[in-house]
């Protein structure tokens, strides 16, 4: 089986004829440098950021959901499907890192609101981080999710929060940075009230 020359990143690749996974393949410890990382994944050859950035601009501008996931896989977007459990919807104009696409995954049923950022990459800090949005997840619109983050099953970010840290299953974080917030049953059992029946 010979290997591709494609110019697009591949998430496969081809060795002694057998197919195995690239992420598998290297055992990267995270964060990485963000220089050497690209150099060993070819993510700085000019037809792999051409390809990219062609690809990214695509997945945004897309108005069908079924057109943007195939876009997505086409940027290297790791979408996990699951029987029982609807595929994974990215809202219009979602941003997803497409330097670093490879490094994003989204379980199924997750949900991506309109115009929320996912960064795999810094440059000022020179890092590139995986992040994994899990299966059931809601990320609202105008969120920002930050290298190295991982959003737990279930777990809702709200609109316009920034997330910097990673996020337990089934929590529910909003914020400029993120910080998780009490269920409302929680926070009504802490105000003092002389009369329970009493409604203002």
């Amino acid at each position: 089986m010979r290997c591709s020359r494609r110019p697009w990143p591949s998430t496969r690749r081809c060795c002694g004829g057998k197919v195995v996974n690239r992420m598998e393949s290297t055992a990267e410890t995270f964060p990485a440098n963000r220089d050497e990382y690209a150099r060993r994944h070819g993510s700085e050859r000019v037809a792999v950021l051409l390809y990219r950035k062609l690809a990214g601009r695509l997945q945004r501008g897309l108005m069908w959901g079924r057109l943007r996931r195939l876009a997505c896989r086409l940027l290297g977007v790791r979408l996990e499907s699951a029987p029982g459990l609807r595929p994974p919807w990215i809202a219009f104009d979602a941003y997803l890192d497409d330097t670093f696409p490879e490094l994003i995954s989204i379980g199924a049923g997750a949900a991506l609101g309109p115009r929320c950022i996912v960064l795999c990459h810094d440059d000022t800090a020179r890092i590139v981080s995986p992040v994994a949005i899990g299966r059931g997840s809601f990320v609202g619109a105008g969120a920002i999710v930050l290298p190295g983050v991982t959003i737990g099953a279930g777990a809702v970010i709200g609109a316009g929060a920034v997330v910097t840290r990673s996020v337990p299953p089934g929590e529910t974080w909003a914020g400029v940075p993120a910080r998780r917030l009490e269920p409302a049953a929680a926070r009504a059992e802490k105000i003092p009230c002389a009369d329970p029946q009493h409604v203002l």
